[in-house]
């Protein structure tokens, strides 16, 4: 279910987890039991590196309400960073860490624990470091890890729900009305119909990059440079950009899409590109080869195929008549007339517009065949 939510950058530190705590606590009041606006706090913390996390925190709403929890979230993220828990909060929490060592749960989550550590190489601890850590710290630090999160602190808010946040600014993917200059690809009339696109957003291999054009009219746009990410899932890309634009890029669903393929493929490093199982694609495994081959039918690759396609039509012809005379059983002459066909097919060239990268700076804008 969409919530509301803020995502602080932040560090290893003991005075994060005390005010992360602070902050759910303070929001779990007011929304949920002072106010009557919300149910579920949740909280995660991703680690980034050995010593740098993420810390998040969110709150799901009534219907209606997700406007008001976001305000009454960024407002004690605001009053954290400016003035820090009070000594009955900073209290409560520190009486809380210690008092879950006790738990009988505690051990297996330990366990846990030291395996992570282990596993992604982070700095090491015990519990005893950590209580002490923990009861070191004070006011200040907690506000001070607040105040250097306050200016990269990201909040997100359901689709259609408006806010008015202070010093918060609208983000996103920037969109202009100016139309894209390069080469212009189109999306298939079989898969718009499919789909159900009857106004399908046109994509647009550029100069320096990608662009897309909505339907509606809108242009978003990114150079290769400040691509951050490309997911990879077979012949399809998904790219992120640095300015918060994302890119699907379906190749069959385009005329000529391979060359969008291609040429983030040509582009952008191997290390931003990764599966959707999150592991980095380095490069195209064997079976990718021979399918881009496939695909892309190169001359030699044509030739073999329409010489292997008489081949097989004479020995089908050979095995028709061997069936007449009753010598073979017919599935013989139906298989060599399939390889037959399927040769053939392979023999064709590729349906795909070769252009040139002085082509693409020209600026031309006609839809790729």
């Amino acid at each position: 279910m969409p919530a509301s939510g803020v995502l602080l950058s932040g560090t290893r530190d003991p005075a994060w987890n005390i005010g992360m705590a602070v902050l759910g606590e303070r929001l779990r009041a007011e929304a949920r039991h002072q106010r009557g606006l919300s149910y579920e706090v949740f909280g995660d913390i991703i680690q980034i590196g050995p010593t740098s996390r993420q810390y998040l925190i969110g709150a799901d709403a009534r219907q209606g309400q997700d406007g008001a929890v976001a305000e009454i979230l960024w407002e004690h993220v605001r009053r954290l960073a400016a003035e820090g828990p009070t000594d009955e909060e900073l209290a409560h929490e520190k009486a809380g860490f210690a008092e879950s060592y006790d738990d009988p749960r505690w051990p297996a989550e330990e366990v846990a624990g030291q395996a992570r550590v282990t596993l992604f190489d982070l700095p090491r601890g015990d519990p005893e470091s950590r209580l002490s850590e923990i009861a070191d710290v004070t006011r200040e630090d907690v506000a001070r890890c607040f105040a250097q999160a306050f200016p990269t602190a990201l909040i997100a808010v359901p689709a259609g729900v408006s806010v008015n946040l202070q010093g918060v600014g609208i983000g996103g993917c920037p969109r202009t009305k100016e139309a894209p200059r390069g080469q212009m690809f189109s999306m298939k009339t079989v898969v718009r119909l499919i789909a159900r696109q009857w106004r399908a957003p046109h994509l647009y291999l550029t100069e320096t990059g990608l662009a897309r054009q909505d339907p509606d009219g809108d242009v978003h746009q990114t150079s290769f440079e400040d691509v951050i990410g490309v997911e990879v899932d077979g012949d399809n890309r998904i790219v992120f950009a640095a300015n918060g634009c994302i890119f699907p890029v379906v190749p069959d669903a385009y005329r000529g899409g391979e060359l969008l393929s291609d040429a983030i493929d040509s582009a952008i490093p191997a290390t931003l590109r990764y599966s959707s199982d999150g592991q980095v694609v380095a490069k195209a495994s064997p079976i990718d080869a021979i399918a881009r081959v496939g695909r892309d039918r190169p001359l030699w690759y044509r030739l073999l195929n329409g010489v292997a396609a008489v081949v097989f039509a004479l020995a089908t012809a050979v095995l028709y008549v061997n069936w007449q005379w009753g010598t073979v059983e017919l599935w013989w002459v139906i298989v060599g007339a399939v390889v037959t066909l399927w040769c053939a097919w392979d023999a064709r060239p590729a349906r795909r517009r070769k252009t040139s990268r002085a082509d693409r700076q020209s600026g031309d804008s006609a839809p790729a065949a």
